[in-house]
């Protein structure tokens, strides 16, 4: 994502070329140009006064410009609705952390409680944060299409906040390359992908060994043909049912009271809400712009940047005018394109896709702001224990984080 300010009247951006769509309509309105100035040079007489009305061809450019439009107003509304469920699930998950600390604090008085009942309470607090902020993390991943755990790293609280402009994390050199790319696409060719973006996913508690070991070794268990298939995409939903199903023993253990179960159950719908919400990001990852509009919305363009200046030089006789009209009329109709290519995918690391490690720190501040009102004071203790060791060098209270549960049938 492009920050910008818009002082000066907003007149500063005109020449901010990282994350334009310029660029790239540039190479189409020289081309146009180009065409016009031969014509008005070399062009033999027959072609430049063979169109003797342009009511056609202005029909023509209304047509070409309301498919333009049309997918430009699509692709922002693509784009916004993708920031807009990002931020309904960020707000659903903090709302059933909150809920969930709630039940957990209320539910057993703390004067009714033995020592392994509050170390109990002390890992359930740790493991849903923990759970929520590495659910959040692998939603992300999962949108932005990147499946590979060395991105997923620890929070502490004490790292550098990603940046949330692309342009202010950007190097001088990716900036050149970017321009150059944008300039002569041979990147699409060579397979080369420039990262604009932050690809680390900061989860509170990190991941643990036993954690990336059954993700990376997520198995179908459908039929033996079928036993060595990777469902990396599985992962969102592996964590969303160990959350569940920890959720339910938890609270159903002897300590607690039945009713707390109902109440529990309540509340978890807005966890079906978060997974509905994910099913909505999802559509707008895995479905593009359909291809039949796309493609006809280019080939109309990249008839007009060969034809207008045919009509250019013959209803306009000064060649310096007919050079710049065809310029910027070619410019104006190929730089909306460009923008609705930029927007119509908004998860990814292209300079204006949304900045997702962003919101995955913000969620995680959020938790741990939030949840510290939850804190008992005998946490404070056990935590002053964890820090002590036996004559074993082992923890007085070993905290115990649950890990994902991925059952595989041999």
């Amino acid at each position: 994502m492009i920050v910008y300010s818009n002082n000066l009247w907003g007149l500063a951006i005109l020449f901010r070329l990282y994350g334009s769509a310029f660029p790239r309509a540039v190479v189409f309105a020289s081309i146009s140009a180009l065409m016009t100035a031969i014509l008005y040079y070399y062009g033999p007489s027959p072609i430049i006064y063979s169109i003797s009305n342009p009511f056609a061809y202005s029909m023509y450019g209304s047509l070409v410009s309301f498919a333009v439009v049309f997918r430009s107003n699509l692709a922002y509304q693509r784009y916004w609705e993708g920031r807009t469920t990002v931020q309904t699930i960020m707000g659903r998950l903090h709302v059933l952390t909150m809920k969930m600390m709630s039940l957990n604090k209320a539910s057993l008085p703390e004067s009714k409680m033995t020592q392994e009942d509050k170390v109990l309470f002390y890992n359930f607090h740790k493991t849903v944060t923990h759970k929520v902020s590495l659910l959040f993390g692998l939603m992300l991943c999962h949108l932005r299409g990147d499946f590979n755990l060395n991105n997923i790293v620890t929070y502490t609280g004490y790292e550098a906040a990603p940046i949330l402009g692309a342009d202010q994390a950007a190097t001088a050199w990716l900036k050149l390359k970017t321009f150059f790319f944008e300039l002569f696409p041979v990147d699409d060719y060579l397979g080369i992908e420039l990262i604009h973006l932050d690809p680390h996913m900061h989860v509170i508690g990190g991941m643990s060994e036993e954690e990336r070991q059954a993700f990376g070794h997520l198995q179908q268990a459908l039929g033996d043909e079928q036993k060595n298939m990777l469902l990396e995409d599985t992962r969102v939903i592996s964590v969303y049912s160990s959350f569940y199903t920890m959720m339910i023993d938890h609270f159903s253990l002897p300590c607690f009271d039945p009713k707390v179960v109902t109440s529990v159950l309540s509340t978890l719908n807005a966890l079906d809400d978060v997974l509905g919400s994910f099913g909505q990001a999802c559509k707008l990852a895995t479905t593009p712009f359909p291809f039949p509009w796309a493609q006809v919305v280019t080939s109309f363009l990249v008839i007009m940047t060969i034809t207008l200046p045919f009509v250019t030089v013959t209803f306009l006789k000064q060649s310096w005018i007919g050079v710049m009209t065809s310029f910027v009329t070619i410019l104006t109709y190929w730089s909306l394109n460009e923008v609705a290519n930029e927007m119509e995918d908004p998860f990814g690391y292209d300079p204006n896709d949304l900045p997702l490690s962003c919101f995955q720190y913000d969620l995680n501040k959020q938790l741990i702001a939030s949840t510290w009102k939850f804190r008992p004071h005998y946490f404070d203790e056990i935590e002053r224990d964890l820090y002590k060791t036996d004559l074993n060098g082992k923890d007085a209270f070993p905290v115990k984080s649950e890990n994902v549960v991925i059952a595989v049938s041999d």
